[in-house]
C-alpha cells in the first residue's frame, strides 16, 4: 500500500539520520573535536545536523503522507487531517531538546523562560490543532470502523 510504503520510506530515514547522530555524537573523536574560535564541538554539530534532519524527514513523511491517503473512500482516509497537526506537534517537541545543542548561547542570551514560553505556546496550539482535526474527523472513523465491523459478522 502506497501509504504504509511512505511511512516505511521516510520513517527509516528518520530513524537513520537520529541514530547517526547520537551514534558518531558520541564517539571520542567528535566529543574532542572543536569548530574553530567557537565552543561548538564536531560532536554537538554532528548531533544537531542528524536529529534535525530526523525532524525533516518527519515533515517530509508527514506532508506525503496527506498526499498519499485516499480523500475518500478507505477508512484511512478519515485520518488525513490529523496527520499534519500530529506530525506539527511531534517536530516542535523534537526541535525543543535540539536547537539548544547549537544554539545554547542563543536561549541564553534570549533567556530560557522566553524560550520555554516560545515551545509552550507552539506546542499547545499545535495540540489544539490535533485535537480539533480529530474531534472533527472521529465521527467518520468510527462509522467507517463501525461499518468494518457489521461486514465482518
Amino acid at each position: 500500500m502506497k501509504v504504509f510504503g511512505c511511512i516505511a520510506h521516510y520513517g527509516v530515514a528518520a530513524l537513520l539520520a537520529f541514530l547517526m547522530g547520537a551514534v558518531l555524537g558520541g564517539i571520542p573523536l567528535f566529543k574532542e573535536a572543536m569548530l574553530w574560535k567557537t565552543q561548538l564541538s564536531a560532536s554537538e554539530i554532528v548531533q544537531f545536523i542528524g536529529y534535525t534532519g530526523a525532524l525533516i524527514f518527519m515533515g517530509m513523511m508527514g506532508r506525503r503522507l496527506t498526499l498519499r491517503m485516499p480523500k475518500n473512500g478507505k477508512w484511512i482516509a478519515c485520518l488525513r487531517p490529523v496527520v499534519t497537526p500530529m506530525v506539527t506537534l511531534i517536530i516542535l517537541m523534537g526541535a525543543y531538546a535540539v536547537i539548544p545543542i547549537v544554539g545554547g548561547s542563543l536561549v541564553a542570551k534570549m533567556g530560557m523562560g522566553v524560550y520555554n514560553w516560545i515551545f509552550i505556546v507552539g506546542s499547545a496550539g499545535a495540540a489544539m490543532w490535533l485535537t480539533m482535526a480529530w474531534l472533527v474527523q472521529s465521527g467518520t472513523i468510527i462509522h467507517s470502523l463501525e461499518g468494518a465491523r457489521k461486514g465482518a459478522r
